[in-house]
């Protein structure tokens, strides 16, 4: 959805909260994954890239069976 936004939102604090939130929700995640430093890590550098609209969308894995693959 952020994806194809033009032009590029502004990060938005109230938003990534609610995402933050319903992604824990609705895959039943444990709160305390926050705390984790490779989760951390993985938004820090998220943060830190300067990528095109479409370069992460495009490096998210669609399926279980690649996260699989890459951890295989």
């Amino acid at each position: 959805a952020f994806g194809n936004s033009l032009p590029k939102i502004q990060f938005n604090s109230n938003v990534f909260k609610q995402l933050l939130i319903q992604w824990i929700v609705c895959c039943h995640i444990s709160f305390h994954q926050v705390e984790q430093p490779s989760f951390r890590l993985l938004l820090n550098y998220l943060t830190a890239v300067s990528a095109s609209y479409t370069a992460i969308p495009k490096s998210l894995p669609r399926s279980s069976n690649t996260v699989r693959t890459w951890t295989m």
